[in-house]
């Protein structure tokens, strides 16, 4: 897959070349693709020789124009580093290659998400329904056991896995998927780049079974605020997610089903069995969250989680693989409604009060 123009000056951005790089942080970032949205120009405009545009962004964003013009100076180094990727079988997509950075993202959280997105794999492999398994770290034989037979029911029933890839839970569920022949996409907080140097991982994705994702850059160390961020792309990519061992209300665990439920981004199922009652109360008492008794295959199937309305009419064609003429068609024949379409109109406010008088007198 190769790197669009546009995804490369927002890696430039926001990447860490070297002690003097000055990196745009991912909210930043949005700001900066926002503007350029509003301003219907390419990214591919930004120079260090387009003083205008360089203005622009630090009054809209509040960057200084020198930060940009010193990350835009590290093209020959990202040059190096496109390639060094290409060679581990790394990709790079971002929010402004419609056709192919994951729509259920921008659909439910699009300015709480990195605009770029690092991987290896097929892609296509997200189209596929999903469901979730996260939990603890340390486990019980019996848990794992409990996993494996989870993995299975849904596997069987053409339901992808998705997990951190963290010891416990996480690599049960994920490596007795890809056992199975089945297909997992994994979501890593750091060092891409050190697990494709892994052989059977290789195969795996080699053989299209295995979907590796990271929201940070390839080389990016463990942190703990970055396994945090992780845990965010489980629930948003999945129809659903199974809780396969929490132990107390804190954590990582605790802190992914907390952010998911009060975002609403999915439901989360909790494994019920050897669940302390008074925890398993306080997790009843958050939204979308229920017991695993109460996951339906069916139901999970059944779901379609990308919401129109939070998408582009560029975005809602994509989605639809229509044109975007025959998208905006769509919208209008089902009374929907999309960011940018139909277009609403400016309601001017500098009538004066005797206009305003004389307006609602014909009324």
């Amino acid at each position: 897959m190769e790197f669009s123009e546009a995804t490369k000056i927002l890696i430039l951005l926001s990447n860490n070349f070297d002690e003097s790089s000055l990196p745009v942080p991912p909210a930043k970032l949005r700001k900066i693709i926002t503007l350029f949205n509003e301003k219907k120009i390419s990214l591919t405009e930004l120079t260090s020789q387009n003083h205008k545009l360089l203005l622009e962004i630090e009054s809209n964003t509040g960057l200084d124009k020198v930060q940009i013009t010193h990350q835009l100076s590290y093209g020959m180094r990202l040059a190096m580093k496109i390639d060094e990727w290409k060679n581990l079988g790394i990709w790079c997509v971002s929010i402004v290659d419609i056709d192919r950075f994951p729509l259920k993202l921008l659909s439910k959280a699009r300015q709480k998400i990195n605009p770029l997105l690092f991987g290896s794999g097929d892609l296509s492999i997200l189209s596929n329904p999903s469901v979730g398994i996260v939990g603890s770290r340390d486990v019980s034989e019996n848990t794992i056991q409990y996993i494996h037979k989870a993995v299975e029911k849904f596997t069987n029933n053409g339901i992808s896995i998705i997990s951190g890839g963290a010891k416990g839970v996480d690599l049960a569920a994920m490596n007795h998927a890809l056992e199975l022949g089945h297909c997992v996409i994994g979501v890593l907080p750091s060092e891409l780049n050190k697990s494709l140097r892994d052989m059977e991982t290789i195969r795996y994705i080699t053989d299209n079974q295995l979907l590796l994702l990271s929201p940070e850059m390839p080389e990016s160390h463990w942190t703990i605020g970055r396994a945090m961020g992780r845990n965010k792309y489980i629930y948003l990519l999945s129809n659903a997610v199974l809780v396969g061992q929490i132990s107390k209300p804190s954590g990582g665990t605790w802190t992914g089903i907390q952010e998911c439920s009060k975002n609403a981004w999915n439901k989360i199922y909790i494994k019920s069995q050897n669940l302390d009652f008074k925890l398993q109360q306080e997790l009843l008492q958050l939204s979308d969250v229920a017991l695993d008794k109460n996951l339906s295959i069916e139901e999970l199937l059944a779901i379609n989680d990308i919401d129109i309305e939070n998408l582009s009419i560029k975005e809602v064609s994509v989605h639809l693989n229509k044109s975007v003429s025959a998208a905006k068609s769509y919208i209008t024949k089902n009374n929907l409604v999309c960011l940018d379409y139909p277009i609403k109109k400016k309601i001017h406010k500098d009538l004066d009060a005797n206009e305003k008088g004389k307006q609602s007198d014909l009324f």
